[in-house]
């Protein structure tokens, strides 16, 4: 896992950080998909069934529930801060309905 968000920061999201920042940066995202990881109904999978209905006739064998980080502030602000700092730069941020919606202005702020 560390190897990939090295990999992602190095060579996409992140160019102009030096490596102790990226290690930095690396811990502080391990620490928010943990924190987000045992967020209460979060993570939702059936590996060994249909799977999760995402929506009329479509199945996944796993979700990612974002509403559920709405009622955790502690999750819900640093996802929030994460994602501005991903956006800086942008023209246009958005948030799908319903489950994107306190995520698309969280980069104005």
């Amino acid at each position: 896992m560390q190897k990939l968000l090295l990999f992602l920061f190095q060579n996409s999201i992140i160019p102009n950080m030096d490596e102790k920042q990226i290690h930095t940066k690396v811990s502080l995202d391990k620490k928010l998909l943990s924190s987000m990881l045992t967020t209460p109904g979060f993570l939702n999978y059936d590996l060994l069934g249909k799977g999760i209905k995402v929506k009329p006739g479509r199945y996944s064998p796993i979700y990612l529930n974002m509403k559920a980080t709405w009622s955790h502030p502690d999750v819900l602000f640093p996802i929030a801060e994460r994602l501005a700092d991903l956006c800086r730069g942008c023209d246009y941020v958005i948030g799908i309905e319903t489950g994107g919606s306190p995520y698309g202005p969280s980069p104005i702020y």
